[in-house]
């Protein structure tokens, strides 16, 4: 655990105290798992997501990347608002039908319970009906 205190205490600026720290996901040679530490404060949890830029100026901790665990409707929500965002940025035409759906010139894109839109299942879907 010294290195996710390591890593934390670069991002915070200062020690940062870990309730809990743990491995997600199951285990496999190809790739690293993810790490959801538990902080002892929520200001803590401010100073390490304001500060986690300083993790890629270090050469030790280049490769590591702090997030926030929000819920999925949260992610989706943020998604959304990127999309969208870069769409009108670009001239594109864009809608948000029931504040759920995102449609780009006239094609949906994503959705706040799906995600994003499978376009080539919707074309198969199409072709089937």
């Amino acid at each position: 655990m010294s290195g996710i205190s390591a890593a934390l205490s670069v991002a915070a600026g200062r020690e940062v105290r870990i309730e809990d720290a743990f491995r997600l996901g199951k285990f496999t040679e190809q790739r690293k798992r993810p790490v959801l530490v538990k902080l002892t404060t929520a200001w803590d949890r401010r100073l390490v997501l304001s500060g986690a830029h300083k993790l890629s100026t270090d050469e030790q901790l280049r490769r590591v990347f702090v997030r926030a665990d929000e819920p999925l409707e949260t992610r989706r929500r943020g998604i959304m608002e990127r999309l969208k965002n870069r769409a009108q940025r670009q001239g594109q035409t864009v809608s948000v039908s029931d504040d759920v759906v995102l449609t780009i010139d006239g094609v949906e894109h994503f959705c706040l319970q799906r995600g994003f839109v499978n376009r080539r299942a919707l074309a198969v879907g199409d072709q089937n009906d």
